[in-house]
């Protein structure tokens, strides 16, 4: 555990947070006394891009099997000269 002043909480947070975010317990000390304990959340699940609901969600359409022939079909009507 790692035991700070409020005043190096003022000062030095970017280096307090990325120990928390190492795992690290902060205890916060004011004029010498415990105030406060900072630990980690402890995060549920990362998702991965396999479980997000965009990803390859049009992965059957034959049309966007070439996405550059795609989108330059769709710019046609608004830009004649591409």
């Amino acid at each position: 555990m790692v035991t700070v002043t409020a005043k190096e909480l003022h000062i030095r947070t970017a280096d307090i947070l990325h120990s928390i975010q190492n795992g690290e317990d902060v205890l916060v000390t004011f004029r010498g006394v415990p105030r406060a304990r900072i630990t980690p959340v402890k995060s549920k699940v990362k998702k991965s891009k396999k479980t997000l609901p965009a990803i390859g969600m049009w992965k059957d359409r034959p049309d966007l099997s070439d996405p550059s022939a795609y989108v330059t079909s769709i710019r046609e009507s608004r830009f004649p000269t591409l």
